[in-house]
């Protein structure tokens, strides 16, 4: 031991040895230091090893060591798992120079380091296994890269500190195995996004996170997907966090949402008149905009049954009755598509070459609509549908003069 604390005092000053290798190096010299700081950093760094030498562990080699070799697959940094533990408190926290227990702490530091080791195994090893591809891809996959380690040790603390507010369930007495038990309900809506999101999508909600504040945005993301089915889930600052984030999001794209929709509503409107005229046809007493613009029966039946349904004492005209997704077979009727394509015909990402007709934007505009249309606490956008908004409501404002 005194040999490795000069070797750390030397080379630390000369700053020629690697900072994982310091790091590592604090297990052996610090175990059972009288310094609170010192024997929490010791037993740290002794769970951190154990998990990379550990076969079964779902990090076993995935830890690189600057100047030993390493296989391509080890995108993770000794200093940054030991300081995702360390700042999620999982083995404890100094206050006031004492060490106080954390949610996997033991009677002994021995004992600690084995069942937190059990414990984070358990953990990410469910991970692993949503996605086991994903989790293979290393830094590619954003899921065993060192935020995502990070944020998943912070979640795996907050889920334990959610179980003992909510269900009165106490860490420290239970199991390894009834605690990843109890812990798995919690965590389905992150598991569920990490086995059926695409590529785009999780790069989307988990990629370009960097630094202190990138770790911090990464355990809001997963902190997010579990809020959305238990609202009361979360730190006090992630639901403030949340809420500002909703609350500014959601009026915007709900004021995006209607404002579009009511444009593209009247520029079909419009264009009809001004391909077909809004003259009356006298022996059907139909504009002949409706009459030879709108051709399909089905969509001119629904509207007249809307018209009747409307027990306001003024009708409104026709068109008014439209749904929004009638406006696809009327814009790409062939006697409308000309006047209409230059507007409407918006390939989406990963739209096929080729088409007649790229408008299935329509779909997914609509399904947008219902939202606004339908709001409550629970139906709200997500990430990929507000970035689909801010794309089309660029787009048409580019082409609708």
């Amino acid at each position: 031991t005194s040999e490795a604390d000069l070797f750390i005092t030397i080379n630390s000053t000369q700053k020629s040895v690697p900072k994982s290798i310091l790091v590592a190096l604090q297990a052996d010299l610090k175990w059972g230091a009288s310094d609170s700081k010192d024997r929490l950093g010791a037993i740290t760094s002794s769970l951190v090893k154990t998990l990379n030498s550990d076969p079964s562990s779902p990090l076993f080699r995935k830890l690189a060591m600057e100047g030993i070799i390493n296989s391509e697959d080890s995108p993770l940094t000794v200093p940054e798992v030991v300081k995702g533990i360390d700042r999620a408190k999982l083995l404890g926290k100094v206050t006031n120079g004492y060490l106080t227990q954390g949610p996997l702490s033991d009677s002994t530091d021995e004992k600690t380091v084995r069942r937190a080791v059990n414990v984070i195994n358990k953990y990410l090893e469910t991970i692993r296994l949503a996605n086991d591809s994903r989790w293979e891809l290393g830094k590619a996959g954003y899921l065993c890269s060192n935020p995502g380690i990070r944020g998943h040790m912070m979640l795996l603390s907050e889920v334990i500190q959610y179980l003992k507010l909510r269900r009165h369930f106490d860490s420290n007495t239970a199991t390894e195995s009834l605690i990843a038990d109890k812990i798995k309900p919690v965590l389905k809506p992150v598991l569920m996004f990490i086995k059926n999101s695409n590529d785009n999508e999780f790069s989307d909600k988990f990629s370009r996170k960097f630094g202190e504040g990138g770790v911090k945005e990464y355990f809001y993301s997963l902190c997010e997907l579990i809020n959305e089915n238990l609202n009361d889930f979360g730190p006090e600052d992630f639901k403030e966090y949340i809420s500002k984030k909703r609350d500014s999001r959601l009026t915007q794209a709900h004021q995006d949402v209607i404002s579009m929709n009511s444009k593209l509503m009247d520029y079909v409107h419009n264009k009809l008149k001004e391909i077909h005229g809004d003259d009356v046809i006298p022996h059907t007493h139909e504009p002949k905009y409706w009459a030879n613009g709108v051709e399909n029966k089905n969509i001119k039946s629904k509207a007249y049954s809307h018209m009747q349904d409307d027990s306001s004492e003024n009708k409104r005209e026709l068109f008014s009755y439209l749904d929004f997704l009638d406006l696809k077979s009327i814009v790409k009727q062939k006697n409308n598509w000309p006047s209409f394509q230059e507007v409407f015909s918006i390939p989406m990402r990963n739209e096929k070459k080729g088409k007649t007709y790229y408008i299935d934007w329509m779909d997914t505009f609509n399904e947008l609509r219902r939202i606004p249309a339908h709001s409550s606490s629970m139906r709200l956008y997500d990430d990929v549908q507000y970035e689909f908004l801010e794309w089309i409501k660029s787009e048409l404002e580019f082409r609708i003069k």
